[in-house]
């Protein structure tokens, strides 16, 4: 009886941990910054940073051809504002940033309050 109590307990979980993900992705699946983005801040540097419809962000800064960083984020947007906390092993490692952002079909401008400065990048299709 309770090897039968088990399973059905843990049929259960697992219907909820799969609904939880299928509502997740919905939650991101419509967000226009979802995709592939670029930034080529000079003819040496590129930083390339993809959004995906899960909420996990990941992005790359290249130099001269070589991949110089490699940051992994989750992300969500609250209005304009771009909320990024970084992650190590898939859990937020406490710092987090947030960007005012203006989007269109090809192009995301993000804006940091901290830095003062626009980064503009184009979509990567």
């Amino acid at each position: 009886m309770k090897k039968k109590l088990f399973a059905v307990a843990l049929a259960l979980v697992l219907l909820a941990t799969f609904a939880a993900c299928d509502n997740i992705k919905k939650l991101f699946k419509n967000d226009p910054i979802v995709g592939k983005w670029a930034d080529e801040s000079d003819e040496t540097t590129e930083s390339i940073i993809r959004f995906d419809d899960d909420g996990t962000c990941e992005m790359k800064i290249k130099q001269d051809g070589e991949i110089v960083a490699d940051l992994e984020f989750i992300w969500k947007t609250d209005g304009n504002v771009l909320k990024l906390w970084m992650t190590e092993d898939g859990e937020p490692n406490g710092n987090n940033y947030h960007f005012k952002f203006e989007i269109n079909d090809d192009e995301l401008e993000l804006y940091s309050d901290e830095t003062g400065k626009t980064t503009t990048y184009k979509r990567v299709k």
